[in-house]
């Protein structure tokens, strides 16, 4: 069994008290039904096995066991990403991966989001998207009149693109209880569908446009019916 770091020192605190019988009781964070949301007073190191489950990151917060911290939450919709995009893009679940936690790994892309492993031949081994997300944020969300946040990761991302020769950027922004946005700095082919919004943004000088999408319409569309792979790369 695998547990969180931070969770060593409760584990060890409560492998004297943890009942035999844990993994028939339903109250326990163990119990597949429940889950982290069963939030038991006394977790013995049978619920703290939940650690090991994918986008779940565990805290010790007096005896009791919290999940899902936003570190964790951002990691998940990363991958969530990730795999969507993998799909829309090369029609490979696995190809795009999101960025690992580790400083040890050298990365050859910049970005939330890159591929990891071998392009296909098409592509020439040129990737020139760069891929940032964002979720959260509840108190952020744009409007026409305010949209400084989103204005300030597009910049950022803009001149990383240019600095890292990855000089097309996808923006997606996953605000609380609000519909995913795609936001780019390509205009996409108005044949096949129409932005939302374009916001002026001012990157070393110059006047450059951050075009707004809606993410799963987007997704929605054959991806080389809005990038000629033949300009790109």
């Amino acid at each position: 069994m695998i547990v969180h770091p931070e969770l060593v020192e409760l584990y060890n605190s409560l492998s004297l008290h943890c009942p035999k019988e844990c993994q028939n009781i339903k109250e326990c964070l163990n119990y597949i039904s429940c889950g982290p949301d069963g939030m038991c007073k006394t977790p013995c190191p049978e619920c703290l096995a939940w650690t090991r489950y994918g986008g779940i990151e565990t805290i010790k917060n007096k005896g009791k066991v919290m999940a899902y911290t936003s570190k964790s939450k951002g990691n998940a919709y990363e991958r969530k990403v990730a795999k969507e995009l993998s799909i829309w893009m090369f029609n490979d679940q696995h190809l795009l991966k999101r960025k690992s936690d580790s400083g040890m790994i050298k990365e050859n892309y910049c970005g939330d989001v890159f591929p990891e492993g071998q392009l296909p031949v098409n592509w020439k081994g040129v990737f020139p998207f760069l891929i940032e997300c964002k979720s959260g944020y509840s108190n952020h969300h744009p409007t026409f009149w305010k949209y400084g946040m989103v204005e300030k990761w597009f910049n950022k991302a803009y001149k990383e693109s240019l600095i890292n020769k990855q000089e097309i950027v996808f923006l997606i922004c996953q605000f609380k209880n609000q519909r995913a946005l795609f936001i780019t700095n390509q205009l996409l082919n108005m044949n096949k569908i129409k932005f939302n919004v374009a916001f002026p943004a001012s990157i070393n000088g110059d006047i450059h446009y951050g075009y707004v999408y809606m993410y799963n319409k987007l997704l929605q569309l054959n991806f080389y019916d809005l990038f000629d792979l033949k300009k790109l790369v």
